[in-house]
């Protein structure tokens, strides 16, 4: 009975202690993954500031267009000059302009006098032709200038001029600012730092001149265009100055990448691309040392990529150890993962 006795509590005593060794390796396991609160994933040259030359737009502005060929005789402002509504800007050759307009006046009288003389159905074409005369006469004072003298249309402040005397043009002559606080600032970013930003993300704007400082402040980007052949995003962002700003003053922009704490680590993660063309991705979690599976629910994915990237995709779980990333945004191979509750 002893014996029985002592063999019994050996076996208990061993169970338990396979118990509690067990729990205790899954101590350790656990105590060697990583922490569950991590810093960002984002290396040190993802957020370093990155900075570019930028370009000066005007916002508000009130064009003299040539649609034509025009003979400029005199130019009477230039960049920096106040001007009001109706004032002379330049005078251009009008002597062909001139005849022609006279010409398309009469035509309008005798369509009107037609009118007034005629009726019924030959009313109603007098009538048709009467607007056409008018239409006519409406195109070509918005095409030439009257008497050959180009006048401002609102007040502002003349901030460009690309025409001189005695030149044949066409296009744009005078630009006039019609108000002095509204700017663009554009400037060009390499796709692959592009793909940091989003559209309301703010960067650091500085606005000079030889003199002084015109404009620094923080406005938000409001327009980026698609990747050009070179591999080159436009971005745009408007602000308001309290000062005058000419597109020939030197403006930068600085660019700040975003940076954010991830929690929750699925550790020994990879990237692993299936299928055709760059939408279909995998990320493979590897079991753990006892082979329990490390399930996620739906949740964002972040890549480290090799360029320097990340991008932050919203995922679908497949299985308990796989989960299908579908993204337009290219991603590379291999990548580590960082999988966030």
């Amino acid at each position: 009975m002893k014996k029985r006795k002592i063999i019994i509590r050996l076996t208990v005593g061993f169970l338990i202690l396979m118990v509690v060794c067990t729990m205790l390796s899954r101590t350790v396991y656990r105590l060697m993954l990583p922490d569950v609160r991590v810093a960002s994933p984002t290396t040190r040259s993802l957020t370093d500031p990155m900075t570019y030359a930028a370009q000066i737009g005007y916002r508000n502005t009130e064009d003299v267009t040539a649609q034509v060929e025009w003979e400029v005789l005199t130019v009477d402002v230039q960049v920096g000059n106040e001007v009001k509504a109706g004032q002379q800007l330049m005078t251009v050759q009008s002597e062909k302009a001139d005849l022609e307009r006279k010409q398309l006046v009469l035509n309008q009288k005798m369509a009107q006098a037609r009118v007034n003389s005629t009726a019924g159905m030959e009313r109603e074409q007098a009538q048709i032709d009467l607007k056409k005369a008018e239409l006519a006469l409406r195109e070509h004072d918005e095409i030439y200038p009257k008497d050959g003298i180009v006048v401002a249309k609102k007040d502002g402040i003349v901030c460009e001029v690309s025409c001189k005397p005695n030149q044949t043009v066409t296009g744009t002559l005078v630009r006039v600012k019609t108000a002095h606080t509204s700017y663009d600032v554009t400037w060009e970013v390499p796709m692959q730092n592009a793909g940091k930003f989003e559209l309301e993300d703010t960067v650091e704007c500085i606005v000079s001149n030889s003199e002084s400082l015109l404009f620094q402040g923080k406005p938000p980007i409001s327009e980026i265009s698609l990747p050009d052949e070179t591999g080159m995003v436009t971005m745009t962002a408007a602000f308001a100055a309290q000062r005058d700003i000419f597109t020939t003053d030197a403006a930068t922009v600085t660019m700040t990448p975003p940076s954010t704490t991830y929690e929750t680590v699925v550790p020994r993660s990879s990237l692993q691309k299936t299928g055709d063309g760059d939408a279909i991705y995998v990320v493979n979690a590897q079991p753990g040392i006892f082979g329990e599976n490390l399930t996620v629910r739906l949740m964002p994915v972040t890549v480290l990529e090799q360029n320097n990237r990340y991008a932050a995709i919203q995922v679908k779980l497949e299985r308990t150890d796989r989960i299908v990333v579908n993204t337009s945004k290219p991603l590379v191979d291999g990548a580590d993962v960082k999988i966030v509750e």
